[in-house]
């Protein structure tokens, strides 16, 4: 078991599009994406089908009025679906303003970020059986509905400074085996997703870890591995309106990350990976 969670948890990072990205992958990759927002607007529960995987994780920080608490508000495959059924999010087309924007690509995975008039979102996908497939989201309101102060050069530096701080205070809490640190860097209902191959075949399968699962491995020290040997680099791909998108990679895996400030403290809430690749 700890060899495992050794092998689940190292990592390395590159800004760049990975070997073998062909204009295919990015058109392939934005339609999905495109399906998925517009589905939502034209109500076309079809688009947005064909856009989700069953197993999609979606949430949004949301902010309790009387408290000031932030949580996270869930949405759900069949629920998402069903808005589109009924038409609950009609939008004009002249008026949704969306674009899509890839952020990286690592083998059968995607990172990429869809703006639009009500909604801003962060998007990990998953090449399932060979078609896209949306895995993960973290958004927030548009800029119809509300909008942030745009930050400037230096805010937005150390914004992504004080990300790539939680996403590698995790990964430091996991290695010495500290759960003060999982409680401080990881969300409480965060959703950890690994792409597995079934036995003897090429689909995928999404298996989930949690924060109960994690904060279990540090408490135990599981995880345990020596400074010398953790080997990888956290970069924050985006950041915009109290999200982050991030990549962290190691010379046999790299795992796409998403992020969210909580009142200042920034904390990982959804994940993305295939298992690390064997010499």
């Amino acid at each position: 078991m700890k060899k495992y969670f050794i092998t689940f948890l190292i990592i390395f990072i590159s800004s760049t599009y990975s070997t073998g990205l062909t204009q295919t992958d990015s058109t392939l990759i934005v339609n999905t994406v495109l399906d998925y927002g517009e589905g939502y607007y034209s109500g076309s529960p079809e688009r947005m089908e064909s856009a989700i995987h069953p197993d999609l994780n979606k949430v949004s920080p949301e902010k309790i009025g009387m408290t000031g608490g932030i949580v996270l508000r869930n949405s759900t495959y069949s629920g998402l679906i069903e808005l589109c059924r009924n038409k609950i999010g009609m939008l004009d087309e002249s008026k949704r303003n969306i674009s899509v924007a890839v952020l990286k690509i690592d083998g059968d995975m995607a990172f990429a970020r869809l703006n639009s008039a009500k909604f801003n979102d962060y998007v990990q996908l998953g090449r399932i059986d060979g078609k896209w497939k949306i895995i993960n989201v973290l958004w927030t309101y548009g800029s119809d509905v509300k909008r942030d102060k745009i930050p400037d050069d230096a805010e937005r530096e150390k914004i992504k400074e004080a990300v790539k701080n939680a996403v590698t205070g995790y990964y430091e809490g996991l290695f010495t085996g500290n759960p003060v640190m999982i409680d401080n860097c990881l969300h409480g209902e965060c959703c950890l997703d690994v792409m597995f191959k079934i036995p003897g075949s090429d689909r995928y399968m999404i298996s989930k870890d949690s924060f109960g699962t994690l904060r279990e491995v540090a408490v135990q020290k599981l995880a345990l591995l020596d400074r010398d040997k953790w080997n990888f680099t956290v970069t924050v791909l985006d950041v915009m309106d109290g999200l982050a998108a991030a990549e962290v990679v190691s010379s046999n895996v790299t795992t796409f990350i998403q992020a969210a400030d909580f009142g200042g403290t920034w904390k990982i809430v959804n994940s993305l990976r295939t298992p690390a690749k064997t010499k």
